[in-house]
């Protein structure tokens, strides 16, 4: 049993977590990924992206080049080299469970982002009420 979770954590497939990137920064992220690998998921998460490369086994030296968040990147150093990632993440309040699910985009949608606009930021980013 303990050799098949095992199996299962260490095959896991490359995942960049990139927490409140600029535009720019994402930018790159997503361009280098795609020059390297073809098949790529994307979601959007409440603080950030998360990027999948399917097929591709998880490695701490490829996360670290393509940008992974340093505090996942030490967690996983600390915990022999697995990779945790969360698609679901809840919070507890006294109405009960409140659960914020990652939201898959596809490759239009996070190109077709103002990248460099005259717009302020305001009129097109979803304000929290």
């Amino acid at each position: 049993m303990m050799s098949r979770l095992r199996d299962i954590v260490m095959n896991a497939p490359l995942r960049i977590d990139i927490d409140n990137p600029s535009e720019l920064k994402l930018l790159e992220i997503y361009l280098n990924l795609k020059a390297v690998f073809k098949d790529i998921k994307i979601e959007r998460t409440r603080h950030g992206y998360h990027f999948t490369a399917k097929g591709v086994k998880s490695d701490i030296d490829l996360r670290y080049e393509f940008g992974d968040c340093s505090g996942r990147i030490y967690h996983s150093l600390l915990r022999g080299g697995d990779d945790v990632m969360f698609d679901y993440k809840g919070k507890v309040n006294r109405y009960g469970v409140k659960i914020n699910k990652n939201e898959t985009i596809d490759e239009m949608n996070l190109l077709c982002l103002p990248f460099v606009s005259r717009i302020p930021r305001g009129y097109y980013v979803k304000r929290r009420r």
